[in-house]
């Protein structure tokens, strides 16, 4: 989409059309620097996107939505900030393919458009996170990006407790199915050795706590 995006702005001879990732030096034990993967057709609101975030995040840049699909099945990626008009398939083509594909991202589109209906559509059926509208506001941009962040921790976060908890269930019921098989046997020596090894092995590839009460 053209659209004025500040005067001043010149272009630079690199190329943008390629997949970019810009690192820093940090310390092991600085917080976990997250991915954003910005997708325009243009290459100076590619490059100015790329300036603004570098410092914070991991930048990658594509030039196009067929781009950006290569890009998310290389590299894993956090936030995906896409153009809506773009030549080929448009910013909501992309976030439904990256859906399909099960790429875990967090969408945001930037458009020119001030109520896009087919934007809200997908909005409302949870595809994309928020829409920027052109000529954006920068501060507005950092935060709407800071808060796509923080919802895609907070998913992904919730899917481990999810997850987590599931093997824990899955764990203590394969220990209540043995105790209720068992609890007529005999209670030699060689039955409990036998009752402990058969849980072990059942319940190791769940949760390794619950193992430890068997």
């Amino acid at each position: 989409e053209s659209r004025g995006f500040g005067a001043g702005v010149g272009r630079d001879p690199r190329n943008f059309g390629a997949p970019k990732a810009t690192t820093t030096l940090r310390s092991a034990l600085a917080e976990p620097r997250y991915t954003l993967l910005f997708v325009d057709d243009e290459p100076d609101v590619r490059e100015i996107l790329a300036r603004t975030f570098e410092e914070q995040f991991d930048v990658l840049t594509a030039a196009s939505a067929e781009e950006a699909l290569a890009v998310l099945r290389q590299r894993s990626v956090d936030v995906l900030i896409t153009d809506q008009k773009m030549p080929g398939m448009t910013g909501i083509e992309l976030v439904a393919q990256a859906r399909e594909e099960r790429f875990d991202v967090t969408a945001i589109l930037l458009t020119g458009y001030s109520q896009p209906e087919d934007l809200l559509a997908a909005i409302n059926k949870g595809q994309v996170f928020r829409y920027v509208t052109k000529p954006w506001d920068l501060n507005d941009l950092k935060i709407t990006v800071r808060n796509a962040v923080e919802v895609t921790q907070l998913r992904r976060e919730k899917d481990r407790l999810i997850a987590a908890l599931n093997k824990r269930v899955e764990a203590l019921s394969i220990l209540y199915e043995v105790s209720c098989r068992s609890a007529g046997d005999a209670a030699t020596y060689d039955a409990i050795v036998d009752r402990v090894l058969e849980s072990l092995e059942r319940i190791l590839p769940y949760d390794c706590a619950a193992a430890l009460v068997a």
